[in-house]
């Protein structure tokens, strides 16, 4: 027993296909609860076949359509001329502002004045130009502003010693003063015109006198401080130059043991031009003998050859030059062949002292 076989059967399984398919379009189309209608809808389905959805031009192409009188035309085209020209006046009047004819305007000489309307492109934009500022309405309810001045003198103007009796100064600071501008202490109150009485009380003295000892008395603290810094600078500078100066003088006495001394390789190995006071600075000539004692070691197992080939041949002829004279090389063959040979420090000192 399979799956689907339990399964409900489809819905219209045991009716034909044309039935089935009636019932089901009359069954969409009309309400379940009009018997009548759906009487008429199941008769006019049964009706209906597919040549009827076919158009009347595709089913007879040689049909003929009979065509419109010559005064159907004529009524349609004046109906149709009217409406265009209702809607071009209805434009005409919108431009021209209300006035639909041309004036004609009789001047007191005899002149006539022909008014047109203006041609306007209607692509071109819109030349007057709307502001963008916004005016609020004045508010009625608030109330009267007082008038600051008197209205009995008229328009004449204030006097001179008005303009001097309401003149306020300007106040010169003595922390943010620019231009330089100075002002006596006693008459500071009285600059007022018409306030020749006004001084300075005790207090007000008492209080700038303190203000300038306290200045003079932290210009004096700032001064101390910046020479003793400018000291503690000089003693270290001081200090460093006796530690430079000391190191300095210990640096020779570790060289004199080591003065007289000469222990190279080139003496030792009597292999190069003995030092003389011209020649103590040339460069360095290598004993072959240095070179070649290692070639003929065994290699690694893993390789192929056991020595590279013309290996000794190449280190015989790279070092094997000997400085004899100044700038001559000859070739020794006892270098690479015979022992190492040293000769006594007796000779060797003999020789450098001549």
């Amino acid at each position: 027993m399979s799956f689907s076989s339990l399964l409900p059967a489809p819905v219209h399984s045991g009716k034909t296909g044309s039935n089935a398919s009636g019932e089901l379009l009359v069954n969409a189309l009309v309400d379940d609860g009009d018997a009548v209608a759906s009487d008429q809808y199941s008769a006019m389905v049964s009706r209906v076949t597919l040549h009827d959805f076919i158009p009347l031009r595709q089913r007879d192409f040689n049909m003929a359509i009979p065509l419109p009188s010559e005064s159907e035309v004529a009524r349609t085209a004046k109906k149709t001329w009217s409406h265009f020209q209702s809607l071009i006046g209805e434009v005409e009047q919108k431009s021209a502002g209300g006035r639909t004819e041309d004036e004609l305007v009789v001047l007191p000489g005899g002149k006539r004045l022909h008014i047109v309307t203006a041609q306007h492109d209607p692509l071109q934009p819109k030349k007057a130009s709307r502001s963008k500022k916004s005016y609020a309405p004045s508010n009625e309810d608030e109330p009267i502003q007082p008038i600051l001045h008197t209205t009995s003198a008229g328009d004449n103007p204030s006097p001179p010693v008005d303009k001097r009796a309401w003149q306020i100064p300007s106040f010169v600071s003595q922390w943010k003063n620019p231009k330089g501008y100075t002002t006596a202490l006693r008459g500071a109150g009285s600059v007022v015109a018409g306030n020749s009485g006004g001084e300075v009380t005790d207090g007000f003295v008492a209080l700038a006198d303190a203000l300038e000892a306290a200045d003079r008395e932290a210009r004096v603290r700032l001064q101390l401080k910046r020479e003793a810094k400018v000291v503690e600078l000089n003693r270290a500078v001081r200090e460093r130059e006796q530690k430079l100066n000391k190191i300095m003088k210990s640096v020779p006495r570790r060289g004199v043991p080591l003065h007289e001394r000469d222990v190279s390789e080139r003496i030792a190995l009597d292999t190069g031009p003995r030092p003389t006071a011209n020649r103590s600075h040339e460069g360095v000539a290598y004993d072959s003998r240095l070179f070649t004692k290692g070639a003929t070691t065994q290699r690694q197992t893993e390789s192929l050859y056991d020595n590279p080939l013309f290996v000794q041949q190449d280190i015989d002829s790279i070092y094997r030059p000997r400085k004899t004279g100044r700038g001559e090389a000859t070739e020794d063959e006892s270098l690479g062949t015979g022992p190492i040979e040293f000769t006594p420090a007796e000779e060797q000192n003999g020789d450098s002292e001549r």
